[in-house]
């Protein structure tokens, strides 16, 4: 369906200076908005993060947000069962009380911040892919780079959240976060930092904990090559998700809720896990980035473990397997060859993006997803 152009006068916009008309493209609540006007003073750096939100498939809601950053509204920060010591911000945003204060210049939708770009200039950009520094749990990435952003434009931020843990040997895949702009009635890929897989006490395995880690953005990894399984399963192309789960046996009974869900890529969901006969459980997968509300693979009932938003795989209960991480590309679930060892050979990190000519990688994230935005 084509996106309609209408213009608009924008100068009732509250906390917002702006004169004459501009010309919206897009839908009400993500338009691509250039102006030649500043919308406020901007100078230094806008910190994002989950909102201590550890509903893990779950995102929080805009009150949440503007709690955490500005203080403003009655929302109860923290959330339920959330620890504030546990992720305190790195730093107060610039002009925090300005842009929180105005849906016009910072909204929530579906668990995706939305940040209107203040002044026209070259932005530094860091996105911190979700991971957890324990045991041989997955680590995510973090990835640098600077592009040009037009006043009144507006950035999609994801922050992708830890999958749920039990605190030692069992972790939902984690998520990926994403900086996107709306241009040309869509959301362009800027950065993004891959999140790390999950584990299950069934793939803690020392020798394989680095195939867990996200990986930096790479030609051979997030510019349409492949990754897989050792038995030719493969990770997408393109921002395509992760395979689920399987096994290389035939299991002719229903094992319930084992399966563990691939990553969620950019551009499409992951796979369920798959075992035993006829048995596909898609719920499990991460959805992707580019979705309405990319939450992490979940099961309803059992033993099992959410993965994280922003993408990450479920990981299946009773020791089944492990979830892959969130990114450009999603990272793989675990699979198992045989019942008795676990043979984690796939690539479960999820893989990272950046849309830039250069970038830097800042090597492992092992906590919650971030966001930098600084001018």
């Amino acid at each position: 369906m084509p996106i309609q152009r209408a213009k608009v006068n924008i100068s009732n916009l509250s906390n917002t200076t702006l004169s004459g008309t501009t010309t919206i493209t897009g839908t009400l609540k993500t338009p691509s908005v250039v102006t030649t006007e500043n919308l406020y003073s901007f100078s230094g750096t806008a910190y994002f993060d989950t909102g201590l939100n550890n509903r893990y498939y779950q995102p929080c809601a805009y009150d949440v947000y503007i709690k955490r950053y500005a203080n403003i509204g009655s929302a109860t920060f923290p959330p339920s069962g959330s620890s504030a010591s546990a992720h305190g911000l790195n730093a107060a945003s610039v002009n925090a009380s300005t842009w929180c204060a105005n849906r016009q210049l910072f909204d929530v939708i579906g668990g995706c911040q939305l940040w209107r770009v203040p002044v026209t200039g070259t932005y530094t950009l860091t996105a911190k892919g979700a991971g957890r520094a324990a045991n041989y749990d997955g680590y995510g990435r973090s990835v640098t780079c600077d592009f040009l952003l037009r006043a009144g434009e507006w950035l999609r931020i994801i922050c992708g959240a830890q999958g749920e843990s039990n605190g030692s040997n069992f972790s939902g895949g984690h998520g990926a976060s994403c900086i996107s702009v709306f241009r040309q009635g869509k959301h362009i890929p800027i950065l993004i930092g891959a999140g790390g897989a999950g584990l299950s006490p069934n793939s803690a395995q020392s020798n394989q904990a680095a195939k867990r880690d996200a990986k930096p953005p790479q030609s051979s990894y997030g510019q349409g090559a492949t990754q897989g399984h050792s038995s030719g399963h493969f990770s997408g192309r393109d921002g395509m998700g992760g395979h689920g789960s399987f096994y290389s046996q035939s299991y002719d009974s229903y094992i319930e809720h084992w399966g563990g869900g691939g990553g969620g890529g950019w551009g499409s969901p992951g796979n369920g896990g798959n075992i035993g006969k006829n048995l596909h459980e898609s719920q499990a997968a991460g959805r992707a980035l580019s979705e309405h509300c990319p939450h992490g693979g979940y099961y309803e009932s059992g033993d099992c473990h959410h993965g994280g938003f922003g993408g990450g795989g479920a990981t299946g209960q009773s020791s089944g397997a492990a979830g892959g991480g969130g990114g450009y590309i999603g990272g793989n679930a675990a699979y198992t060859v045989s019942s008795s060892a676990a043979d984690d050979t796939s690539i479960m990190g999820g893989i990272s993006y950046c849309a830039a000519t250069s970038f830097t990688d800042n090597g492992t994230h092992g906590t919650y997803g971030q966001v930098e935005v600084s001018l």
